[in-house]
């Protein structure tokens, strides 16, 4: 990993589609039934949207920091 933006993208991306992931598998089983899909796709939009607090936002913050140090990539700069 060469750059702070890539590794941010690639966090985001992870915390916000492994809930989605979950989804689509749950969604593609031959027992699922309507109700159970739509409870499980009610939860999923719940959780995307706790995802979007501030409280949220500094754990993800702290997280991507400690992953800097630990995968070498500088600290994100501002362009010249």
């Amino acid at each position: 990993m060469a750059s702070f933006d890539f590794l941010c993208c690639v966090s985001l991306s992870y915390e916000t589609l492994r809930y989605t992931a979950f989804l689509g598998k749950y969604l593609q089983q031959r027992t699922m039934s309507a109700s159970e899909g739509q409870y499980l796709a009610k939860l999923t939009v719940t959780t995307h949207q706790k995802l979007r607090s501030n409280n949220t936002y500094e754990d993800f913050w702290e997280k991507l920091d400690r992953t800097l140090d630990t995968v070498g990539v500088s600290e994100p700069a501002l362009p010249q």
